[in-house]
């Protein structure tokens, strides 16, 4: 066998996969060698591993998004039905529950991300009646009178809504109003109190309030005395109103309403409820006008309202 044959043969049993090995190595050698001081301008350059694709920046917030000072809310356009921007379901407080039962109300806890606000938030918690929500948040209709008599409502109920014209005009005038109900009853989702179409037809930015009622908005009794003024005058609910106009006096200019041109306005108990908040002095540059609708009221020592 001659030398030609043997490194033929050589060729033909080396793995296919020696040969790609073989070849690879002489070509970085080579290239190795043109870049090694040379003036040939050629130079080898290693290959720089590439890490994982940069995250995506976040989402731009979309237009219906507010800030407010517990963190940021998502309501609706409803330009199409009513001419108005909403936001529901709002909380202006923590839930007035455990601890926080029959004592003045708290600051929201601030949440992260956006919160929707595309629907009322639950009445609160009350003997069911004409005026009252229906069990279980169903829609305003003949599902009322499932509850009468009944417990209905929830005691997390410290939630307002907010209704502007469609558009970006700022400073426009706000209207609070207080349903009425005997301060026994009432809540924001009733349809007599939508503040669609006195936003748009006043031109004005509408703002609804739950409120506690009953037993849970106004009982004075020795045995809840703290020695805080405030826990111990029983006006839980008014306390309530003050939150929510505290709240926005904080937050309204962020829907456009102008937080110096405040009008508190409501019928029946909530006109009691304005008359209230007028003459005290805790509720002193959260209300600049009122309009308090068919409120009656009778005055009575506190000894006498107790017993009663």
């Amino acid at each position: 066998m001659n030398t030609a044959e043997t490194t033929e043969n050589q060729h033909a049993t080396r793995p296919p996969g020696a040969v790609a090995r073989a070849m690879a190595v002489a070509a970085c050698v080579a290239l190795s060698a043109c870049g090694g001081g040379s003036d040939s301008g050629f130079s080898f350059m290693p290959i720089v591993p590439v890490g994982p694709p940069a995250a995506p920046p976040p989402a731009a917030d979309g237009p219906m998004v507010r800030q407010t000072t517990a963190g940021k809310i998502e309501g609706v356009d409803d330009s199409a039905a009513t001419g108005t921007y909403a936001w529901k379901g709002v909380p202006f407080a923590q839930p007035p529950v455990g601890a926080l039962r029959w004592t003045p109300p708290a600051d929201p806890k601030p949440w992260e991300g956006v919160r929707a606000a595309n629907k009322f938030g639950h009445g609160c918690a009350q003997g069911g009646r004409y005026f009252s929500p229906a069990p279980n948040d169903a829609p305003f209709g003949l599902a009322v009178r499932e509850g009468f008599g009944k417990p209905v409502g929830d005691e997390d109920c410290l939630t307002l809504n907010i209704w502007r014209p469609s558009g970006d005009t700022a400073k426009l005038p706000v209207i609070v109003y207080i349903y009425g109900g005997s301060n026994i009853s009432g809540y924001t989702a009733d349809p007599g109190y939508d503040g669609a179409q006195l936003a748009k037809r006043g031109n004005a930015v509408v703002v609804t309030i739950n409120y506690r009622v009953g037993v849970l908005g106004w009982l004075d009794l020795p045995q809840l005395k703290s020695g805080e003024a405030k826990s111990d005058s029983g006006n839980f609910a008014l306390l309530d109103q003050m939150q929510a106009l505290k709240f926005i006096q904080a937050n309204i200019g962020a829907f456009g309403g102008d937080a110096g041109n405040v009008t508190v306005m409501g019928q029946s108990a909530g006109a009691v409820n304005i008359w209230g908040l007028v003459v005290s002095s805790a509720s002193a540059g959260l209300l600049h006008k009122a309009a308090p609708l068919s409120g009656g009221i009778a005055f009575a020592p506190r000894a006498t309202a107790q017993t009663y």
